[in-house]
């Protein structure tokens, strides 16, 4: 977990960045969704949102909640 403010406000902004950029992948998927010449389309934006959800994952489990919250 970064221990400085400045540091965890930096963690925290890149994280929400990946989140909006995921939300805009998963937007895709269901727009091309029905679409079978979309078929790759819809595998890239699912495996590249599903690379930044584990990286999301990682770091939300380097944040100690219990420090933050003190």
């Amino acid at each position: 977990m970064p221990d400085k403010p400045q540091a965890m406000t930096a963690h925290l902004a890149a994280m929400q960045r990946d989140v909006y950029t995921v939300e805009s992948l998963v937007s895709v998927i269901v727009a091309c969704g029905d679409n079978p010449k979309r078929t790759g389309l819809v595998i890239q934006a699912a495996e590249a949102a599903q690379e930044l959800l584990l990286t999301i994952g990682r770091g939300l489990d380097s944040v100690e909640l219990e420090k933050v919250a003190a």
